[in-house]
């Protein structure tokens, strides 16, 4: 019984050290950003009022729980672009905007369904809001899924689905119905993705709006395969490259 205790205080001895080291070797975000006010001071001339700017910005993020770490790289890329302070100073304050709003969708969400990186989930998020996802959008997805265990990174993809489609100039309305069916029918995100790029390039093709909407729908709803899609999407099938080698 001696021994036992013997070793044990060994094991808790070790376990306590190790932890310790892993700490120190740590870098904490206040070291980080510490680095970054010295070098936007020496290497980018900015001004001491400038720095305290973005300091009290980095400050308030830190303190709501943001992902700073975003803002940083934010910061970085603008000093590094050669971004004047005032355009790069609103940038940050829209960044976090959209960093709190990404937050709040996604703090409702978790009282539902347990995530493992809120931190990635919420930058995630707010780059999608940042291209034009709306808050009704990301709500009504989350609302939609039919799957067993539900999962944030799996709607989160098919929103940037759908941010995707808008981007290239088809209709928003029909376009969250596409996404809406493909959630409900639970079809992988990588398929959406696929049919996605179809229905870009049959953007372009002799359909109406009206028939390229009834057909994926249709398709979405039966689970079809992608030949189907490229079938009624009028999809040209593709060449098989020519083997250049002698």
């Amino acid at each position: 019984m001696r021994y036992l205790k013997f070793f044990f205080l060994i094991f808790l001895f070790l376990a306590c050290a190790v932890f310790a080291r892993e700490k120190k070797e740590e870098k904490p975000k206040e070291s980080i950003a510490t680095e970054l006010w010295e070098e936007l001071a020496q290497k980018y001339k900015l001004k001491p009022e400038e720095v305290k700017a973005l300091k009290e910005l980095l400050r308030k993020a830190s303190h709501d729980e943001l992902p700073i770490n975003r803002l940083i790289q934010r910061i970085r890329e603008g000093v590094a672009k050669r971004v004047s302070y005032p355009k790069m100073h609103k940038a940050i304050i829209q960044e976090v905007g959209k960093l709190k709003e990404a937050k709040k969708l996604i703090k409702e969400y978790i009282e539902k369904i347990p995530i493992q990186d809120e931190e990635y989930a919420i930058f995630y998020l707010s780059e999608l809001l940042e291209r034009g996802l709306m808050e009704s959008e990301f709500i009504l997805l989350s609302s939609t899924t039919t799957q067993k265990k539900p999962d944030l990174i799996y709607t989160l993809k098919q929103a940037e689905a759908l941010v995707l489609l808008i981007e290239k100039g088809i209709n928003r309305k029909i376009v969250q119905e596409i996404i809406l069916q493909a959630t409900k029918s639970n079809i992988k995100s990588q398929r959406t993705k696929e049919i996605v790029d179809l229905l870009i390039k049959a953007k372009n093709k002799d359909l109406s709006i009206r028939e390229l909407k009834e057909n994926v729908i249709k398709g979405l709803k039966e689970n079809k395969d992608l030949e189907w899609f490229k079938e009624k999407l009028k999809i040209p099938q593709e060449e098989p490259k020519e083997n250049k080698s002698k």
